[in-house]
């Protein structure tokens, strides 16, 4: 009889001892669950600071660029300033009527959100090729593939300063026969500088 009880309590302690290492286990495996949990969650927290991150690069890279371009915007508004002069004073073209007509007509339709400075540039371009190539203006903003011309727009008031201003000798075009909104354009040989939204070359 004694020899029954003893197995009978040996046999509970060892039941009794499994279902402790079990539950241990059970907690086990929810503590790990949970910590495996909040390592995914942190993950997702980091993956989005990481997004974050470079959106915020890509911001400030957009700031440092329009800080640049506005610098150069600056210096050639300087330029105006500190050279009154070059704002007034005889035709030193003779450009007709038409000509006049076609130099505000592409300055608008190549430069309409680009400033009084950006359309003299534009203007600038098309004289500086008459000068090397020997053409009218007719000629150099008509040549194939080369202006905007589709659709030219009507001029507005800033273009008839643009081009008193220019016809008077204001230049600031380094000597650019060519411009591009997306980069440099690849036929000039001479990266010059960017005004804006156009960069312009030789």
């Amino acid at each position: 009889m004694l020899h029954k009880i003893i197995v009978a309590i040996l046999t509970l302690a060892i039941v009794l001892n499994m279902a402790c290492i079990v539950n241990n286990l059970i907690q086990k495996e929810k503590r790990i669950e949970a910590q495996s949990q909040r390592i995914a969650e942190l993950e997702s927290e980091v993956a989005q600071l990481r997004e974050e991150k470079t959106m915020l690069e890509v911001e400030v890279e957009v700031v440092r660029d329009e800080n640049e371009s506005l610098k150069e915007e600056i210096e050639y508004l300087q330029y105006i300033i500190d050279d009154p002069m070059m704002l007034f004073g005889e035709s030193l073209f003779a450009f007709s009527p038409e000509e006049e007509y076609e130099l505000m007509a592409i300055a608008m339709s190549e430069a309409g959100n680009q400033g009084l400075v950006g359309k003299m540039l534009v203007m600038n371009t098309v004289i500086n090729r008459m000068e090397r190539d020997g053409m009218t203006v007719h000629e150099v903003i008509y040549a194939p593939n080369q202006y905007h011309t589709a659709g030219m727009c009507d001029p507005d008031e800033e273009c008839e300063i643009a081009l008193l201003m220019v016809a008077a000798g204001w230049d600031g075009s380094q000597g650019a026969i060519y411009f591009c909104n997306n980069g440099y354009n690849a036929y000039g040989d001479t990266q010059l500088f960017r005004f804006r939204d156009h960069w312009f070359s030789k």
